[in-house]
């Protein structure tokens, strides 16, 4: 569960050791906005991968099924930058799914 109050206080923080004046007009909701856009960006960290990824129930496949061109957005945990691509999954089963 994402806190926003302790990432807006974080934040708040951040922008204090920068040296930033956090009552000029530009700043003064920042705090508040990243908390919101955070929430968001990690909205899906207690998210499993087979939440995401299901073949058709009860349906039987003897060939390959490959999934193509599968957007990805992740946040690099080292540096807090974003980054994003596609992936490519191949399964290859004669049992039934479901």
């Amino acid at each position: 569960m994402v806190d926003q109050d302790k990432i807006e206080a974080g934040f708040r923080m951040v922008l204090e050791g920068l040296g930033e004046d956090l009552e000029r007009p530009g700043l003064r909701e920042t705090p508040r906005r990243i908390a919101v856009l955070f929430a968001d960006l990690f909205s899906g960290l207690s998210q499993t991968p087979s939440e995401s990824l299901s073949l058709i129930e009860g349906e039987s496949f003897d060939e390959m099924i490959v999934l193509k061109k599968l957007p990805f957005y992740s946040m690099c945990e080292h540096h807090f930058l974003p980054f994003f691509g596609h992936a490519e999954h191949r399964i290859y089963s004669r049992q039934r799914t479901g």
